[in-house]
C-alpha cells in the first residue's frame, strides 16, 4: 500500500481554499487526500503534508512557522478562466475599471493578466479596502463583490482564478503520482479550461468585431489553440499553434485543419459532438491534440483544438537533449572490457545482471582498478543507455561548493550566480545515471542533501522554491571501506544503507598478477613499441605491489617507452621505486579482474580496449601492435615458472 499523499491548501480566505480544493479534487481526485485552511477561519497548530501550497507569498510567510520542516511548498500560480470575461471585453474604451481585491499584489496582478490578455482597451485601477476610492464606475473582481466600495454603478465578476497546468503538475510530480496518469490530468485539466471559455470562443463567431481581441487572449497561451467551423474549416488560430504546426497564419486561415494534423480526431469531434484526445507527429515534432466540441443549442457549431508539443509539457526530453548536449556521455561500454578467466567472466557477468535492474549500485575497489570503467559499463547495458551520463568526484568537490553544484541554483541566489541560474548535477542526470565517484569523501552536510535526494527523488536548487521531480539511477563507488567509516561514525548509515542496495567488489592488480604481461604488452603496443624486456625487467613487474593498480602500470609502460631507444628494455631503465620494492615483495597467487579506469588528464588511453586485457592483450589473428615474439616466448617461460600454465599455453599458441 503506498503512503499517503497529502495536499494542505492555505489561502487568505476560506472561499478561496474551497475553489481550490474543489478544482484538485476534480483533476487528482482520490489520488491526494486534501486540507484546506484559510487565514480568516484560522490555521492548525502544525501542518504535516507531502506538499503545502499556497494562494501567496503573503500566506506562505503567516504560514511558515507551522508547517513541518523540509516540506515542500509552493506558490499557486493562477489564470483567468471565466465566461465573464466576455463582460470585460464589450466594456467602452478608455472606462475607468476598480480592480477590486483582499491583498494588492493580486489585484495588480489581475490586471496585469487582464491586459496581457488584450482587454488593454480600458484603464485598470488596482484597489484593496484601506484605500483611497478613486473616480471609476466599473469593478471588476475575482469572487471579492462584498469588497467592492459603494458607489460602484456596475460590477463584473470574473469568477476565482483557477490554478494553472503549470501549478497542477508541480502538484502532481511532488507528490509522486505515477506519469500513467499524468496525461490523463493533463488532458482533463485542458477540457475544464476550454470549457471555461467556450462562451468566448462562440462569441468570436458570432460578432466578428472581437475577432482580433480573442486572437490576442489566445495568443497569450503556450499551447497551440485553433478554432474551426463545423466544416473544419480554420477560423482563428494563435501564435503557439502556428509555431507548432510550421504554418504562417495566412497558410493556416481558410484551411482545412484535418488536412494538416488530428485528420481522424478533428472530423469524430465535428461528426460525433464528443471531445477526443490524441498523439500524433508534425515533422519532427510529437504532439498531443485535444479536440473540444462548440456547441450552439444541441448542435456542434465547430471545435476548438488544443495541440501541445509534448516536450515542452514534459520538458523532460529536453532536458535529455540538454545533458547529452553538454558531454556527459558514458563512452566504455561491455564490449570494451576484455578478458575470458574465470575472475574475469564472474565479474563481467555481475555487472550484466545489474544492468538488467534500475537499483542503486555501489562499487568498491582501490584506486585505479577500473570503478568508473564499470559503471560505465552498467549504464550502457542498461535501459538508460540513451541518457546521460553524469560522473561526480567528491574528492574534488569543495565543500563550500557542493550544495550549489548538486542541485544547481536560481539567478541571483548568491553573489556571482550565473545569469538564469545553473542546472546541477543531479538535472543534468535526469533520465540517465548519476555517478558518485569517492562517495566516502563526502562532507556531512552533503551526505544529509544526498540522502534526501535518493530518498524524494526530487530536488530544489539554491535560492529556488520550485521543487524539481527527477528520474535517474545512482552508482556510487569509494575506495574506502564505507562500513568501517559508518563505525567510526564518520558516514552515515542510513545514506550507506541507501547506496549499498547492489554491490560490485574489484580486486586490484596485485591479486591477479598473471594478467600483467598481457597489460604491459597492450600498454606498449599502444604506444607503437616493440618490446624487448630483459627477463628481469618482467620478474620486478611481477612482484611489484603496484599500489596505483593498473593506473600505475601504464605509467610504467610509459616511462618504458619513452626509455626505449631501439634496444632492449633493460632493469636500469625501469623507475626506482619499482627497484626498491621488488626483492621485498613475494609473488602472490595469480588472479584476474577488472583492469583499469581511465587515469587524470589522459582520455581514452587504451586503444578502444579496457578493463580486461584478453588473456595475452593480442588475438591469433593479428596483434593489438607490433609484439616482438621473443619478448612473447619470454613471457611464456616466466608465466610457466609462476605455475600460470593456461596463459603459457596460449601465448604458445600465438607464436
Amino acid at each position: 500500500m503506498s503512503p499517503t499523499r497529502r495536499v494542505t491548501l492555505i489561502t487568505n480566505e476560506t472561499i478561496t481554499h474551497r475553489f481550490f480544493a474543489e478544482q484538485l479534487k476534480e483533476h487528482l481526485g482520490s489520488l491526494v487526500e486534501i486540507d484546506a485552511y484559510s487565514l480568516e477561519d484560522g490555521l492548525p497548530a502544525r501542518i504535516e503534508s507531502t506538499v503545502v501550497v499556497a494562494s501567496t507569498d503573503e500566506v506562505l510567510s503567516k504560514a511558515r512557522g507551522i508547517i513541518a520542516p523540509g516540506t515542500p511548498t509552493i506558490i499557486a500560480r493562477r489564470g483567468v478562466a471565466s465566461t465573464k470575461i466576455e463582460e470585460v471585453l464589450y466594456l467602452p474604451k478608455g472606462s475607468r475599471v476598480l480592480v477590486v481585491s483582499r491583498e494588492l499584489s493580486a489585484a495588480q496582478e489581475t490586471a496585469s493578466i487582464l491586459r496581457v490578455l488584450g482587454l488593454d482597451h480600458v484603464e485598470y485601477l488596482p484597489w484593496v479596502p484601506g484605500l483611497p476610492v478613486p473616480v471609476a464606475g466599473i469593478a471588476v473582481t475575482p469572487g471579492a463583490t462584498h469588497l467592492v466600495p459603494p458607489g460602484i454603478g456596475r460590477i463584473i465578476n470574473i469568477g476565482l482564478r483557477p490554478i494553472d497546468l503549470s501549478t497542477l503538475m508541480d502538484i502532481v510530480f511532488t507528490c509522486g503520482i505515477p506519469r500513467d496518469v499524468v496525461s490523463s490530468i493533463s488532458f482533463e485539466y485542458t477540457r475544464a479550461m476550454v470549457r471555461l471559455n467556450q462562451q468566448l470562443m462562440t462569441a468570436l463567431t458570432e460578432v466578428r468585431e472581437s475577432s482580433a481581441r480573442l486572437e490576442v487572449l489566445m495568443g497569450s497561451l503556450d499551447e497551440g489553440v485553433v478554432y474551426v467551423d463545423r466544416s473544419g474549416i480554420v477560423v482563428v488560430c494563435n501564435r503557439s499553434a502556428q509555431e507548432l504546426l510550421g504554418l504562417r497564419e495566412k497558410t493556416l486561415m481558410g484551411k482545412q485543419l484535418s488536412a494538416v494534423v488530428g485528420g481522424e480526431l478533428i472530423n469524430e469531434t465535428l461528426s460525433s459532438g464528443i471531445g477526443n484526445h490524441g498523439v500524433t507527429e508534425v515533422g519532427s515534432r510529437k504532439v498531443s491534440i485535444s479536440t473540444i466540441p462548440v456547441k450552439k443549442r444541441e448542435e456542434t457549431s465547430g471545435a476548438i483544438c488544443v495541440i501541445r508539443d509534448i516536450s515542452a509539457v514534459n520538458r523532460l526530453e529536453r532536458e535529455i537533449a540538454k545533458s547529452l548536449q553538454s558531454g556527459h556521455v558514458a563512452r566504455y561500454k561491455a564490449e570494451d572490457i576484455l578478458g575470458d578467466s574465470p575472475a574475469a567472466k564472474r565479474v563481467i557477468e555481475r555487472i550484466r545482471k545489474i544492468a538488467e535492474t534500475d537499483l542503486t549500485v555501489l562499487i568498491a575497489g582501490e584506486s585505479g582498478v577500473g570503478k568508473e570503467v564499470a559503471a560505465q559499463a552498467i549504464h550502457n547495458l542498461s535501459s538508460r543507455r540513451n541518457g546521460p551520463f553524469v560522473a561526480v568526484n567528491f574528492a574534488a568537490l569543495p565543500e563550500s561548493l557542493a550544495e550549489s553544484e548538486l542541485f544547481g541554483y536560481e539567478e541571483g541566489a548568491f553573489t556571482g550566480a550565473r545569469r538564469g541560474g545553473h542546472r546541477g548535477y543531479f538535472e543534468e542526470a535526469h533520465k540517465g545515471t548519476i555517478f558518485l565517484d569517492e562517495i566516502g569523501d563526502s562532507s556531512p552536510a552533503a551526505q544529509a542533501s544526498l540522502l534526501r535526494v535518493l530518498q524524494e527523488k526530487r530536488i530544489m536548487r539554491v535560492g529556488g522554491s520550485r521543487v524539481i521531480p527527477l528520474d535517474f539511477r545512482v552508482i556510487a563507488a569509494t575506495n574506502r571501506s564505507l562500513a568501517e567509516m559508518v563505525a567510526q561514525g564518520k558516514f552515515r548509515r542510513d545514506l550507506y544503507y541507501r547506496l549499498n542496495v547492489l554491490n560490485l567488489t574489484i580486486p586490484p592488480l596485485r591479486e591477479r598478477r598473471e594478467d600483467i604481461p598481457r597489460l604491459l604488452c597492450h600498454f606498449l603496443s599502444r604506444w607503437g613499441v616493440r618490446p624487448d624486456l630483459d627477463p628481469e625487467v618482467l620478474e620486478v613487474l611481477m612482484n611489484h605491489p603496484w599500489p596505483g593498480n593498473v593506473r600505475e602500470l601504464e605509467s610504467v609502460a610509459a616511462n618504458l617507452a619513452l626509455a626505449l631507444e631501439g634496444g632492449k628494455i633493460s632493469i636500469e631503465d625501469l623507475p626506482e621505486t619499482l627497484l626498491e620494492v621488488s626483492s621485498a615483495v613475494a609473488l602472490p597467487a595469480a588472479s584476474a579482474s577488472v583492469a583499469t579506469e581511465p587515469s587524470a588528464g589522459t582520455g581514452n588511453h587504451y586503444g578502444g580496449h579496457v578493463g580486461f586485457g584478453g588473456r595475452t592483450g593480442i588475438s591469433r589473428d593479428g596483434h593489438d601492435g607490433p609484439v616482438d615474439r621473443a619478448f612473447l616466448a619470454q613471457c611464456a617461460r616466466d608465466l610457466e615458472a609462476h605455475g600460470s600454465l593456461g596463459l603459457y599455453v596460449e601465448i604458445l599458441e600465438c607464436l
